[in-house]
């Protein structure tokens, strides 16, 4: 019996976090589901209301192509238009917020301890504290995902979810870490989710004229074998190449 006892155990042991890990999986899509539905109703009110997108010009995929810093001061990074962030913010009615230049900041990336940090980047720096579905945050190889395509603000929303602004490469994005950056795993893929922002419309990342099919094998996969291991950006420099490691999976379990 003991040794019976034992090797249930050991069997046990071995298959819990498996579990555990399945059933987060789980729980944070259905949490991915609720925030697109969030942005996407937030962004269809904008869009009724014939507000612009995009801060100056728009390429030929209906991608802005950024401006002159706006009351933001969000530098390179100003995609958004000052009336588009003004009316986003107030739908979205957030708990908390912080910026990339301007105060509050989103300052707290680097801090061994994330305890109590709902916000995982830090203003004016390519640091956050994701890394991708292939290559998790591993802080003594300093291999997270940068963070130029989502560190012009963050919204703490009441449910605890993130919602992250950023534009360049390919941007505006919109991002959402589902159970805010304390809380882990901080993966593309399994908590942090991806929608690419046309002047227009919003799609999640992974999803019909949202990356380059020629090169990414002909399809968007959510697999850690597909992508990107690290990446500076989403979707390669221009926006419009490799997609990173887990980024499909914002489309994936939105479409499927």
């Amino acid at each position: 019996m003991l040794i019976t006892l034992g090797i249930i155990g050991v069997v046990a042991a071995i298959t819990m976090p498996v579990i555990i890990s399945k059933i987060q999986d789980r729980q944070n899509i259905a949490k991915w589901k609720k925030a697109y539905s969030t942005v996407s109703n937030a962004f269809n009110l904008i869009m009724a209301e014939d507000i612009p997108v995009c801060l100056s010009e728009i390429n030929s995929r209906g991608k802005c192509m950024g401006g002159t810093p706006d009351k933001y001061d969000l530098g390179v990074n100003a995609h958004f238009s000052e009336q588009f962030v003004d009316k986003f913010r107030e739908i979205l009615d957030p708990a908390d917020e912080c910026f990339n230049t301007i105060e509050p900041k989103c300052d707290n990336y680097g801090y061994e301890d994330q305890s109590g940090k709902w916000y995982g980047i830090g203003a004016g720096s390519a640091g956050t504290i994701y890394g991708t579905l292939k290559q998790p945050y591993i802080r003594s190889k300093q291999n997270p995902v940068a963070g130029y395509n989502l560190n012009s603000m963050a919204f703490l929303l009441k449910d605890g979810s993130v919602v992250y602004l950023g534009g360049l490469h390919g941007g505006p994005w919109i991002s959402v870490d589902v159970n805010g950056a304390a809380q882990g795993p901080n993966q593309i893929g399994r908590d942090f989710f991806i929608i690419s922002v046309f002047n227009n419309k919003i799609l999640p990342l992974g999803a019909e004229g949202t990356y380059n099919k020629d090169a990414n094998n002909g399809k968007c996969e959510c697999s850690k074998d597909a992508g990107t291991e690290t990446m500076t950006y989403f979707a390669g420099q221009q926006g419009w190449e490799e997609v990173v490691s887990g980024g499909c999976c914002s489309a994936e379990y939105l479409l499927k």
